[in-house]
């Protein structure tokens, strides 16, 4: 029952994941490309995912701060 549970959970966080990295790519795709907006965004989906599991959500902080640094850098 626990490895259920288990499988259940990864399967539910990593759908979560994929959902949320995928939203704001999408809904942002025709706009002009805005870095502070789009950073914000991400720690807010950082968050989320934090609340259920600390460790992915700090992953997804680096994440965000590498995706923001190559938006100054490169898209702005």
């Amino acid at each position: 029952m626990n490895s259920i549970r288990k499988n259940l959970t990864i399967g539910m966080l990593s759908i979560l994941l994929l959902v949320t990295t995928l939203i704001p790519c999408v809904s942002t795709a025709a706009e002009e490309p805005d870095c502070d907006a789009a950073f914000r965004t991400c720690l807010v989906h950082a968050g989320l995912i934090a609340a259920g599991n600390p460790v992915a959500g700090t992953a997804y902080v680096a994440f965000c701060l590498n995706g923001y640094v190559f938006c100054l850098k490169y898209v702005s």
